[in-house]
């Protein structure tokens, strides 16, 4: 997570009921306030980096073995059911997709790796691992948290490529004041609740995927001009809904139903927008699990 945490309500707040607790109750557990919705007045709550205790993996690295798996991470995701990770990185000296077991913050590990291209972004649901790659490629491998090895060596060369035009060939340009391309892609996401459908976001762009359908993503969408999108999270309450943020700061819920009927970034597919969440770029986005108005954001300002 880059800098802090910034935790939004996507909603105003609700008028409440006060509720007087009958004496039985009272003489059995004593004074208890009313029922109140003060907890819902505050938009957002912020922590900074200092009041965010950190774990430092260093001090856990008793082996070659530990060192090598932790060294030049730069995507991670945990199994959305155990306690396994997923760890790859964007470094050339890093050049394997590792899986660590935490068994607790002081007892890690290293399940398995293999060799695969530079990751940036990971996402791991069930069996599915979805990897991003710096070089434009969207990989899917079969990845058994509970087999004796995560990925086995006949799954691995079975990994299953997703093919759609790549925004550069060759070396990127631009025009003065416009952003230069590249390959990599930002974000890979697979739905929790819709395991058909996954979405990635690279450069301007956001795909939304058939995980059936190798060969280019259902829907395209530009979602800016000029500043690119990096976080995205899928409801995990509603299955055609996600919030994604990038570069402008603000943060925005799509209906992948507004979709069939909205071309170009003038078209809003748009259920819920909040401007200037941030004072800078929004680097990750996590819905609550539990209540389904409130997301987390992180962002370069260090909120």
């Amino acid at each position: 997570m880059s800098g802090g945490l910034n935790i939004t309500s996507l909603t105003q707040p609700l008028k409440g009921r006060e509720i007087t607790p009958s004496h039985s109750v009272q003489d059995q557990i004593g004074d208890v306030p009313p029922a109140s919705d003060s907890w819902r007045q505050k938009e957002s709550f912020r922590a900074t980096r200092s009041t965010i205790p950190e774990l430092n993996i260093g001090e856990y690295m008793d082996s070659d073995n530990k060192r090598e798996a932790f060294r030049h991470i730069s995507a991670a995701t945990f199994h959305d059911r155990n306690e396994y990770v997923a760890l790859g990185g964007t470094s050339e000296a890093r050049d394997k997709l590792s899986f660590v077991k935490l068994k607790s913050v002081s007892k890690m590990e290293v399940a398995c790796k293999i060799k695969c291209p530079l990751i940036s972004d990971l996402s791991w649901v069930g069996t599915k691992l979805l990897c991003g790659t710096t070089n434009g490629s969207i990989l899917l491998y079969n990845a058994d948290p509970t087999a004796k090895k995560i990925i086995s060596s006949h799954d691995e060369e079975k990994v299953t490529e997703y093919s759609y035009k790549k925004p550069t060939d060759g070396r990127p340009s631009a025009a003065p004041g416009k952003m230069v391309s590249n390959n990599k892609v930002n974000r890979v996401l697979l739905n929790p609740t819709d395991h058909n459908l996954f979405l990635t976001m690279e450069n301007l762009n956001l795909h939304i995927w058939d995980i059936e359908q190798l060969k280019d993503p259902i829907v395209t969408k530009q979602l800016s001009t000029y500043a690119p999108y990096y976080a995205a999270d899928w409801s995990p309450h509603v299955a055609n809904k996600f919030i994604i943020g990038g570069m402008k700061r603000n943060l925005k819920i799509i209906d992948l139903r507004l979709f069939d009927n909205t071309t170009g970034e003038s078209s809003k597919p748009y259920v819920w927008k909040r401007n200037d969440a941030h004072k800078d770029t929004i680097r990750d986005i996590k819905w609550s699990p539990f209540i389904p108005h409130w997301v987390a954001s992180c962002a370069e300002d260090g909120m």
